[in-house]
Order: C-alpha cells, then sequence, then structure tokens
C-alpha cells in the first residue's frame, strides 16, 4: 500500500489531502467532502476511466479527477480551477500524501524521503519527491513511490516552482490535528515521518 487504508468509509482518517488556500484572507479548505471541507455541496462522479469530485466557492468552480495511467505505473490528479469573477485571485494549491509502502504503521519507520527535479523527455522540469521503502518486511525493500507536481496555466506553460517536503511533523498541530504552514521546510531523509507534500502560489486571472 502506497498509504494507510482501512476500508471503513465510516471511520477511516484520509491520508491523502488536497486543499485550496486564498491567499488574501487565509483561509483553506479541502477539495474533497470530509474534515476541512467547504460547506458547500460537492458533486462526486465514478465512471470506468475516472474519479472526479467538483464544487463551487463563489465565483471559483474546483474539479478534481483521479485516473489511472492506461500504460504506466502511475496515477494523475489533476486540479482544474476556474475564476468566474471579475478579478484575479491569488490562490496556493496544497497537496500531500502520507506514505505507508508496506502492508501495517510499523513500515512507515523504514521509509527514507528525497528531493530530485527531473526534465524528463525534454519537457518541462519537475519537482518530484521520492519515498523508498528499506526494510525486507512484506518483500516491499527498494521499492520506490513518487510524488510529483506539473503545473500548467490555461496555455499549457510552466507556473510558478512549487515549495515541499517530505515530513509530516510539519503538517500536524500540537494535537496531531493537520494544518498548512504558510511554507514547507524542504526536509528529507531517513528516521522522520515519511511523507510528500507540495505546495503551489498562483495568480488565477478573471
Amino acid at each position: 500500500q502506497l498509504c494507510a487504508w482501512s476500508n471503513d468509509p465510516l471511520a477511516e482518517t484520509p491520508h491523502e489531502h488536497f486543499a485550496l488556500q486564498d491567499l488574501r484572507s487565509g483561509e483553506v479548505w479541502n477539495l474533497a467532502p470530509g474534515p476541512g471541507a467547504a460547506a458547500v455541496d460537492y458533486r462526486i462522479e465514478h465512471s470506468p476511466q475516472c474519479s472526479r469530485i467538483s464544487h463551487r466557492r463563489g465565483d471559483l468552480v474546483i474539479e478534481l479527477s483521479w485516473q489511472v495511467d492506461a500504460l504506466h505505473a502511475a496515477r494523475h490528479v489533476q486540479v482544474c480551477l476556474t475564476n468566474g469573477g471579475g478579478h484575479g485571485r491569488r490562490l496556493r494549491l496544497l497537496g500531500a500524501i502520507e506514505w505507508l509502502l508496506g502492508a501495517v504503521l510499523v513500515d512507515r519507520q523504514s521509509v527514507r524521503t528525497s528531493h530530485t527535479r527531473l526534465t524528463p523527455d525534454g519537457s518541462a522540469t519537475l519537482d518530484v519527491l521520492l519515498a523508498t521503502q528499506l526494510s525486507q518486511h512484506d518483500g516491499a525493500a527498494g521499492q520506490t513511490a513518487f510524488w510529483a507536481l506539473q503545473p500548467l496555466d490555461a496555455d499549457g506553460r510552466d507556473a510558478i516552482t512549487p515549495d515541499w517536503t517530505c515530513d509530516r511533523r510539519e503538517l500536524l498541530d500540537a494535537r496531531g490535528r493537520l494544518v498548512w504552514p504558510d511554507g514547507f521546510g524542504h526536509l528529507a531523509g531517513h528516521g522522520g515521518d515519511p511523507c510528500a507534500a507540495l505546495g503551489l502560489a498562483l495568480r488565477l486571472d478573471a
């Protein structure tokens, strides 16, 4: 398992998070229903090819979709933001996954994280967060998962370089609740609380 999962929709604590922050007001809300969600109606659609969650908040329309690559061992998560208002918005897109890379929670203790920048096939440079399982438990030793963000504007051009961390402790308050700091510490290595978190500040024109 890439992250913890209990198959209990009532008691399950999410280990994958997507949120949006209004940089003018500082307000943060989740892009999916559950703790931290906005007080709006979320529309959830499933099809054989894709799962999609969308909602409208004021003049913003936000759509989040998941799709597994037909050829490669990768899952694509696409966030589409539409500003229907008459003025630009300053926003920060946030995403995080809490790595497990095993079958039980103790497997988190033997995950090593790292950060690299890649330019695949001559395209735009990607900031990639990696997690490698070091333990032989459950036969997962040497397996590596990755989390990358490819920001594109409406014309497909590159956006700003994202902020990142691989230490989940940056995302927790004193009571262990999820929080989104103003910036990430660019922490990675072995022996921390492994995650992959990315933040991207952007301006969304009218």
